[in-house]
């Protein structure tokens, strides 16, 4: 881990304690000085607490590393200013900003509750949390929103960078590059949904598991991130347990599972008490009866979605399609077991795909309005960990043997 990717760290770790304090104050109807007092003392612990992981001594960074992080930075800024809409995109302000402003409301927020047309009260609330919390801080809430979802976006491709310029800094800096001016990624980074949020936790989270050799307290702050996924947005629950699923033997093994358990704790109890205490049922599940079966036994609802998907792909990841395909291609040829982080990503995309199939809603309708984000989310673990795969093939670490001057 570098050490500097340890500030990225801190912004996810104190969005995930200020949305859950700010939360736990609403519940026990805490004024808001207390409510700040103890953000200010939990995110000073976090920030101490954070600065003792086990990092890599940080090296002498060439003139052109800094030219190439400030430039990328800039032109995602830049892009933004002329991309971003003001408000955000429809469920912005019909749902995650809507819901920020019932919450900021402290004497009436569960009046949120009853707004069932289209609102999705079901949501969890680490973004709308948050941002009420920033709310009752300032009078320009459009500034607040829209300054955060531009750092979120930028921390992203940041820390991808961090964490791989060592292995094979010309890869990485395209990449970075490339990002940085994708302007699908900045659209939907900027449509002020959660969407980016629960990229940016996954991302941690796999960072963090990659790290855990290094110190295992990572371990903490890879199950924290997990549970700020499931604080995050529904899709996080599906995440976390695939995310377990595939990496157990780090998270629950040899004693590891302590170190989860600390991490995850908090967050999980809270998602706990919205879903049982206040949420109502969501209607995907809500919606499931003897009719599922004959859903799931329809062709052309499998032809549907997998054009949906080939159709996302073509027309703005087909980048990043390529790189896990090469990926998943050099597996193949040297006959090795695929690399257990491009097959969470794979087995993400069929657990949505499956979600999609039992869907209540239009599934045309669906697909179109939530597949792109969908992609969005995973889009940032393609990223890193296609980099980190390629380059540990023998061509690659010669490249960053040869690009780190030894």
């Amino acid at each position: 881990m570098q050490k500097s990717s340890i500030y990225i760290y801190f912004l996810a770790a104190s969005i995930g304690c200020i949305s859950i304090i700010y939360f736990l104050s609403l519940l026990l109807h805490l004024p808001h000085i207390l409510t700040t007092a103890a953000i200010i003392l939990a995110e000073y612990f976090i920030f101490r607490w954070l600065n003792k992981l086990q990092c890599s001594d940080e090296e002498h960074t060439s003139p052109i590393r800094y030219a190439v992080f400030i430039y990328g930075i800039a032109c995602l800024a830049y892009m933004a200013t002329g991309i971003a809409p003001k408000h955000g995109a429809w469920d912005a302000w019909a749902i995650w900003n809507l819901h920020a402003g019932y919450l900021a409301e402290t004497q009436s927020w569960k009046n949120m509750f009853l707004n069932s047309v289209s609102a999705h009260a079901d949501y969890p609330l680490a973004l709308p949390s948050f941002l009420a919390f920033l709310h009752n801080l300032t009078v320009n809430e459009l500034l607040v929103n829209y300054s955060f979802h531009l750092l979120i976006a930028v921390s992203i491709p940041s820390i991808i960078y961090l964490q791989t310029y060592k292995r094979a800094w010309l890869l990485s800096a395209i990449a970075f590059i490339l990002l940085c001016k994708d302007d699908f990624y900045i659209t939907i980074a900027t449509y002020q949904m959660a969407d980016t949020l629960i990229a940016f936790f996954l991302l941690l989270a796999v960072i963090a598991v990659d790290n855990i050799e290094t110190d295992k307290r990572y371990i903490i702050v890879c199950a924290a991130m997990l549970g700020c996924c499931l604080w995050t947005k529904n899709e996080g629950a599906v995440l976390a347990i695939l995310f377990t699923m595939f990496f157990y033997k780090d998270l629950l093994l040899k004693g590891a599972y302590k170190y989860s358990l600390i991490g995850i704790a908090i967050p999980l109890t809270v998602y706990v008490i919205f879903k049982l205490g206040f949420a109502p049922k969501n209607d995907i599940l809500e919606s499931q009866n003897k009719t599922t079966l004959s859903l799931l036994t329809e062709p052309e609802r499998y032809k549907m979605i997998y054009t949906a998907w080939k159709d996302s792909f073509n027309a703005h990841y087909y980048a990043i399609a390529c790189m896990v395909a090469l990926c998943i291609l050099i597996m193949l040829i040297r006959r090795i077991l695929p690399d257990k982080r491009i097959l969470f990503i794979l087995s993400a995309c069929i657990a949505y795909s499956l979600v999609y199939l039992i869907s209540p809603h239009d599934l045309e309708w669906h697909l179109k309005t939530s597949i792109d984000r969908l992609i969005h989310q995973l889009m940032p673990i393609s990223v890193y960990a296609s980099l980190m795969y390629l380059t540990n093939t023998t061509f690659f670490n010669f490249r960053a043997r040869f690009g780190a001057g030894q």
